[in-house]
């Protein structure tokens, strides 16, 4: 931490090299901020390079009141929470439609029997796994989904929360605890990885979303992202709160991010880089 301090110090003062490196240790935390955010990789993708761009020109603006670490969150968050809607944001639906739905996806015999290996039916069940834990943050307000977000993925304490967010540590404590037990009531009542007795499990619910095209077996949109999908597994199976179902998910940055923020630096676009 503290020689990442030190390099944000010399990117300030023009340092290109330094800035490469401080941009590039951020990128995959903004990365995962976003995915959650966004629930679209591609979303979060080009969310990514935004905010990346607007720490790289706010960057002289930071003055060490807080870590590098909070300020670059900040910037994060606001542009997050301000953004324009999604697609899948526009399209979000209530933790009760979403209930109903899981229901009635068990009523009906699915058609889809893809043939799958053991690889595959491991890559398909992480990518319904992703993409129900994702669509239930999408139930959540935005703000709310940031201050869940934060806590249960980055572990951000009450006073750092408010700091990031511009409100009390109080404040962000409500919100928190509120929007904790809006998931939980959800998972308890319908996720068969928090409650055994319930009849969906991420395995049960592939041949569905085949059916229903949210999961595409010739086009994952998760899981070939995730860096660490065995270890993700493996802790699955051994959760013993509800966060830990959205933190055991980690990701990188696409390659486009990584090039598109090399092209920018060696650009001499920003005063920063000049």
């Amino acid at each position: 931490m503290v020689q990442l301090e030190q390099e944000v110090k010399k990117a300030q003062e023009g340092d290109n090299n330094a800035l490469e490196k401080v941009l590039f240790s951020v990128k995959d935390t903004i990365y995962n901020l976003a995915m959650r955010m966004l629930w679209n990789p591609h979303d979060a993708d080009d969310a990514t390079q935004e905010i990346l761009i607007k720490i790289m020109t706010k960057l002289s603006t930071f003055q060490r009141k807080s870590s590098f670490k909070t300020w670059t969150f900040r910037v994060a968050s606001n542009h997050l929470l301000t953004m324009k809607k999604t697609l899948a944001e526009k399209e979000t639906i209530s933790f009760e439609l979403f209930s109903k739905d899981l229901a009635e996806g068990y009523l009906t015999n699915s058609s889809s029997h893809y043939q799958r290996n053991e690889v595959e039916e491991k890559l398909f069940e992480e990518e319904a796994k992703v993409g129900c834990t994702s669509a239930m943050l999408l139930c959540l307000s935005r703000y709310e989904r940031m201050v869940f977000i934060l806590h249960a993925l980055f572990n951000v304490k009450s006073p750092i929360g408010g700091e990031i967010l511009d409100t009390t540590a109080d404040a962000f404590r409500k919100t928190l605890s509120r929007t904790k037990r809006k998931i939980k009531n959800f998972m308890e009542n319908n996720c068969g990885l928090i409650n055994k007795e319930c009849q969906c499990t991420c395995k049960k619910r592939i041949d569905i979303a085949i059916d229903k095209k949210r999961l595409n077996p010739k086009n994952l949109l998760f899981a070939k992202r995730n860096r660490s999908i065995d270890n993700a597994m493996r802790e699955m199976n051994e959760l013993d709160n509800i966060a830990s179902v959205f933190a055991t998910m980690q990701y990188q940055a696409s390659e486009n991010v990584s090039s598109s923020l090399k092209s920018l630096i060696n650009s001499n676009t920003f005063t920063i880089l000049q």
